[in-house]
């Protein structure tokens, strides 16, 4: 294994800062280079992995299927954020096979660089750009909310260039520990092509899949990563249409003279990246390569599924079915063809205590407030050979699916969940999901419309108006 990179190659001419320092120790070789033919036979096998997560990029899938690789105890985060003080908080439990997972802060990337396996996943400029917007416009605690529900998208981005090349600012904050030095990096850029070229994995957004399956090979194919796709804009009730209008203002705005070169830093980010990528693939994915991405159809473990009061046993999710409103089994967010399905649930229930009016509400969902369809069972009806089945109708390739369980009028038991099987059926068997569709969208527009009215009524605006 070569190094490569100095600190000198990365300070801007002119500054006396230093970009890393290490018990007052500059090292010149701070940065590993996996030169082609030399990949790490094992990514993070004896030492932290550490994913820097540039928002809106997918990461938040990502760090949940990375996650799964981990037992709990051995994944770190400071709720979603890395920061050097929190890492000097974690101390010897830095030693070892740890995950890291969060947005980077100053300087975190300089501190662990050479004691982790540092990954990062880079998104298309004028996707990610849209994505963060929408984010800002849904979050009224955001500090640019009231900026960005005030004027179009446009108007935002020529308000506010950081949200431009938000990707390489990112990165140009974990590189820098003297704050003076994060700008001089971003504009520059030629830096942060060389960080991305020197990782041991570079991932970009729109290949996510394919990522996973060079993960895998990488983690040296002791379980396949399979991804969830979580916190999409489509969950958030946002139209085809609009995200296409949107971007086509980011690739209109490129014009602007002003502009053009923050836009084209971006650009060289993410073409760096794709180019990464794609020696990855053609050095790790070869024709015998582990090809783990999903069928179209078959079993999901209980694994892939998220619970709020369930504890994991292995494959097996067990969870108490007392006092139970939410749901207590959701997931695993993701995308199948278009087609004609049934689930099945593989659910049983031991000891249940039910009430005159227990029940269990099975529901297969998309994009989060979608119902395609429900069915509720007595506790006598889950303790059949075969699981309970819902079949429905998935009209958009695109659309993100979730299975969900839910327990009603219980005292006391337990519910058993091992996954679910996924199988293509008849149009017959699958035609009741689409009116059942149709009066969840008629809801959803109804809720939008008051929504947007009360928001109206409430402070008078000339914001963009996103259709849902």
């Amino acid at each position: 294994m070569t190094r490569s990179l100095s600190i000198q190659s990365l300070v801007v001419e002119g500054s006396s800062a230093r970009i890393l320092r290490d018990s007052g120790r500059a090292r010149a070789d701070w940065v590993e280079q996996y030169p082609p033919g030399n990949l790490p036979p094992t990514l993070g096998a004896d030492r932290p992995l550490c994913f820097l997560h540039i928002a809106k990029t997918g990461g938040t899938s990502l760090t949940d299927a990375l996650a799964r690789l981990y037992p709990p105890e051995q994944v770190f985060s400071d709720g979603g954020n890395l920061s050097i003080a929190y890492l000097e908080t974690l101390g010897e439990k830095l030693g070892g096979r740890v995950l890291l997972a969060g947005h980077p802060d100053q300087g975190v990337a300089a501190t662990l660089q050479g004691h982790a396996d540092i990954m990062t996943v880079l998104r298309r400029p004028e996707d990610q750009a849209v994505s963060n917007y929408l984010h800002v416009l849904a979050d009224s605690h955001n500090a640019l909310h009231a900026a960005a529900a005030s004027s179009s998208f446009t108007d935002y981005l020529r308000a506010h260039h950081h949200q431009i090349d938000f990707q390489a600012r990112s990165l140009a904050i974990a590189l820098a520990v003297d704050p003076a030095l994060s700008d001089a990096l971003r504009i520059s850029s030629h830096p942060l092509t060389r960080f991305l070229e020197s990782l041991p994995f570079v991932g970009v957004t729109e290949r996510m899949e394919t990522c996973a399956d060079i993960l895998s090979r990488l983690l040296s194919g002791r379980q396949a990563i399979t991804l969830n796709y979580m916190n999409a804009s489509v969950c958030r009730g946002v139209s085809a249409r609009t995200l296409a209008r949107l971007r086509q203002d980011y690739l209109d705005l490129r014009r602007d003279a002003d502009l053009a070169p923050i836009f084209a830093r971006e650009a060289r980010l993410y073409a760096t990246a794709e180019r990464v990528m794609a020696r990855l693939e053609a050095e790790v994915l070869s024709s015998r390569a582990l090809r783990n991405r999903a069928a179209p159809a078959g079993f999901i473990s209980a694994g892939r599924f998220h619970t709020a009061e369930g504890l994991t046993r292995g494959p097996t999710v067990v969870a108490s079915l007392e006092g139970s409103d939410p749901h207590i089994i959701h997931g695993p967010y993701a995308r199948l063809p278009a087609g004609h399905y049934e689930v099945e649930f593989h659910v049983r229930l031991e000891g249940p205590q039910p009430t005159a009016k227990g029940r269990i509400e099975l529901e297969t969902a998309c994009n989060d407030d979608i119902s395609l369809r429900r069915k509720w069972l007595r506790a006598g009806a889950c303790a059949s050979t075969r699981g309970p089945v819902i079949s429905f109708t998935h009209h958009h390739a695109f659309d993100v699916l979730e299975f969900r369980i839910r327990a009603h009028g219980f005292s006391g038991g337990r519910l058993i969940f091992d996954g679910v099987t996924i199988r293509p059926c008849t149009a017959a068997r699958a035609w009741p999901s689409t009116p059942w569709r149709a009066l969840s969208l008629a809801r959803r527009a109804l809720r939008n419309a008051l929504l947007g009215l009360r928001r109206a009524l409430a402070r008078p605006q000339t914001g963009v108006r996103i259709s849902r």
